[in-house]
C-alpha cells in the first residue's frame, strides 16, 4: 500500500526508516521528507524502537533499564531501597520509546562504547584504539556496563550524603550505622542475585578493568587511592569515570572531595565485589585474584598479543606494549610515563638548572593527550642517537625501553624546540 506521495511502497519505506543508524539521521530524514514522515506518524513506536537497536545493539534491553529508572526523591529512602528495579525481563525493551529516552540513549551508548575501546586496547588488541572486540564479546561488555549504570544510579555515592552528614554531626549513633550498612549490602546482593553466574563474572570483569580507568583518571590527586581501594570510586559510574579519563582536569574537586571522605568510603567500599564475592562463594564458585587472566575470558573468547615481545630486548609484554595506540593511556596510568614525572626523565637534572627546558616541557605537558608521538617523530627525522640505529619507527616497545630512549632524547628534542621559530 502506498499513502506516502513516492512510488514506493509504504512497507518499503518503512524498512528503510528501521534500518536508520542513529536518531539523528532519522529525524533529518522525517523533516525533510513529508513522505517518509507520513509514514513514520503511522508507525512511530516499532521504527524508534528499531533504530534503537541499530544504536545501542542487543544490549538495549539493559541499556533501557538504565535511562527508565527514577531515582527516590526523598532522603527518608536513603538507605530503605524501596526504589530497587524489579529483575531484567526479556520484554522489558517492548514498551514504547520516547524521544527522552532516546536522547539518553545516545548518551549512554557513547559512554559504553568509549568504554569499549579502551577495554580493547588494554585487553583484547593494544594495537588499535577502536574496539576490536567480537560481535558476542562486546554484547558482553555492554550489558555489563549498563548493568553497572544502573546499579551506580541506585546506589550512587551522592545517596548517602545526608546520611554521613549526620554521621559526622553524631546524631546517628553506631547501632543505625550498623542497620543502614546490613540494608545496603542485603539491597544490592538483591539486585545482583538476579543475574546467573556467567553474568556475575562479565559484571565483574567490567568492574575491575573500570578500577583500571580509574587509576589512570585519578593519578592527578593529591593522594590517588590505591587500585586495591579505589572500587568505592566506582559509585561514581562508568560515565563520570570515561569523563575524568578523558579530561583529567574535570571534576578534580568532587573526586578528591570523596576520596578524602571517610563517610561515603565505609557505604561504597567493596562497592561491586563485596557482594558479588559473597553470591559466587554461595554458588560454589572460586573468585580469581585481580591479576588472573581468567577473569577477562567472562567477555573475551580471544585475546590478540598476549605473548607478544619488545621490539628492541624481546622481553615478554604482551599488552603493555607501547606504541601509538597506548601512549595516551600509559601517560595517564604509567608512574615512569605519566606528565608530573616526564621532567625527571631529563639527564643531568635539566628542568632545574635551565629554565627555558623546563618552560617548555611545561607547555608541552599541559597539553592532552600528552603528545609522544611529536618526539618520536623528531627522533626518526634524523635526530636518532647512534646507539639506538636499530630502533625503528613502528617497533612496539616495553616501557624500560621507551624510558631509555625518552632518557637519551628528551632534552635535544627540548633544545632543538628552544631554538625553532615555530616552538611552543
Amino acid at each position: 500500500m502506498t499513502s506516502n506521495g513516492l512510488p514506493l511502497n509504504d512497507d518499503i519505506v518503512d524498512r528503510i526508516l528501521t534500518f536508520l543508524t542513529s536518531f539523528s539521521t532519522l529525524r533529518s530524514a522525517i523533516l525533510t521528507s513529508k513522505s517518509f514522515y507520513k509514514v513514520f506518524q503511522t508507525r512511530p513506536k516499532s521504527i524508534l524502537r528499531a533504530v534503537s537497536f541499530n544504536v545501542v545493539g542487543p544490549a538495549l534491553p539493559q541499556a533501557l533499564r538504565v535511562v527508565r529508572y527514577n531515582p527516590p526523591d526523598d532522603d527518608s529512602k536513603e538507605t530503605t531501597y524501596d526504589d530497587l528495579p524489579q529483575p531484567e525481563l526479556e520484554d522489558d525493551h517492548e514498551a514504547p520509546i520516547t524521544p527522552k529516552e532516546s536522547a539518553e540513549l545516545m548518551e549512554i551508548e557513547e559512554t559504553a562504547r568509549g568504554l569499549e575501546d579502551l577495554f580493547s586496547l588494554r585487553h583484547k588488541n593494544c594495537r588499535f584504539t577502536a574496539s576490536q572486540l567480537s560481535p558476542l564479546e562486546s554484547h558482553r561488555f555492554c550489558r555489563a556496563v549498563y548493568r553497572i549504570m544502573l546499579y551506580s544510579r541506585v546506589f550512587a555515592w551522592n545517596r548517602y550524603l545526608d546520611f554521613v552528614e549526620r554521621i559526622e554531626l553524631e546524631e546517628i549513633d553506631s547501632g543505625e550505622i550498623a542497620v543502614a550498612m546490613e540494608r545496603t549490602q542485603a539491597a544490592r546482593t538483591e539486585f545482583l542475585s538476579q543475574f546467573s553466574t556467567r553474568e556475575l563474572c562479565e559484571i565483574l570483569c567490567v568492574s575491575m578493568f573500570l578500577t583500571e580507568v580509574l587509576q589512570a583518571a585519578v593519578n592527578d590527586l593529591d593522594e590517588p587511592p590505591t587500585l586495591d581501594d579505589s572500587e568505592f570510586l566506582l559509585a561514581f559510574g562508568p560515565a563520570d569515570i570515561l569523563q575524568k579519563f578523558r579530561r583529567p582536569r574535570s571534576n578534580g574537586y568532587i573526586f578528591q572531595l570523596i576520596a578524602e571522605d571517610g563517610g561515603i568510603h565505609l557505604f561504597c567500599a567493596g562497592f561491586l565485589s563485596n557482594a558479588i564475592g559473597s553470591l559466587l562463594t554461595k554458588r560454589g564458585v572460586k573468585v580469581p585474584s585481580r591479576n588472573d587472566r581468567e577473569w577477562w575470558s567472562s567477555i573475551l573468547d580471544t585475546i590478540d598479543g598476549e605473548h607478544d615481545t619488545c621490539d628492541q630486548c624481546n622481553q615478554k609484554t604482551g599488552l603493555d606494549l607501547l606504541g601509538p595506540s597506548t601512549y595516551e593511556y600509559f601517560s595517564k596510568c604509567s608512574a615512569e610515563l605519566h606528565v608530573s614525572n616526564l621532567p625527571n626523565l631529563l639527564i643531568n637534572g635539566l628542568p632545574i638548572n635551565h629554565d627555558d627546558y623546563r618552560i617548555y616541557l611545561l607547555n608541552w605537558l599541559e597539553r592532552e593527550p600528552v603528545p609522544f608521538d611529536e618526539v618520536f617523530q623528531w627522533i626518526h627525522q634524523g635526530h636518532k642517537l647512534a646507539e639506538f640505529d636499530g630502533w625503528k619507527e613502528e617497533d612496539w616497545l616495553c616501557e624500560d625501553c621507551i624510558i631509555h630512549i625518552l632518557g637519551e632524547h628528551l632534552h635535544l628534542w627540548l633544545q632543538d624546540l628552544n631554538q625553532s621559530p615555530f616552538n611552543i
